[in-house]
């Protein structure tokens, strides 16, 4: 005759069998590639303690080439009253990625303030998701390793990047 009892070890078991930790798939990407950030994506740059704020518009291809428009507002350095100016320009540079989502951005920057600039970012990917068995970032946060070139007093650069929907590789 059975009983709750001889019931119960296998129960549990079987229960833990299905809660255990899950098999990795050798077919599931394990590295970022370039191809992880190749689209378009948008990004909003603060300097320093949000002094000005610029918003871009960037395109990557798959061998991680970049080219992107911006429009900035900043402070007009040296007025007392806060007055702003308003800028535009161009970007185009190259972005290298390592399997572990960080990496750096090189970029030529041009701006209709007649400055020209060559920063270079550090990134790291936040945010992926699998598609068509590659990663594919949907969010960086990246950091420029000088400071503003563009924005005077020295002030430190960050950018969230986004990507509104990812594409396909």
């Amino acid at each position: 005759m059975l009983n709750k009892k001889s019931w119960l070890v296998p129960a549990v078991l079987v229960s833990f069998g299905f809660l255990g930790p899950g098999t990795v798939n050798a077919a599931d990407p394990q590295c970022f590639t370039l191809a992880s950030l190749q689209g378009s994506w948008t990004t909003i740059t603060e300097y320093g303690a949000k002094v000005g704020v610029a918003y871009a518009q960037r395109n990557i291809d798959e061998s991680g080439n970049m080219t992107g428009i911006f429009v900035q507002n900043q402070p007009v350095n040296g007025d007392p009253t806060g007055a702003r100016l308003i800028s535009n320009g161009t970007a185009q540079g190259v972005y290298k990625v390592n399997c572990d989502g960080t990496g750096t951005i090189t970029r030529t920057v041009t701006s209709s303030l007649g400055i020209v600039t060559f920063p270079v970012d550090d990134f790291i990917i936040t945010k992926a998701i699998v598609k068509r068995k590659q990663l594919v970032a949907t969010e960086i946060l990246d950091a420029q390793r000088t400071p503003s070139a563009l924005v005077p007093g020295g002030v430190f650069v960050t950018r969230i990047p986004n990507r509104p929907e990812p594409a396909t590789p």
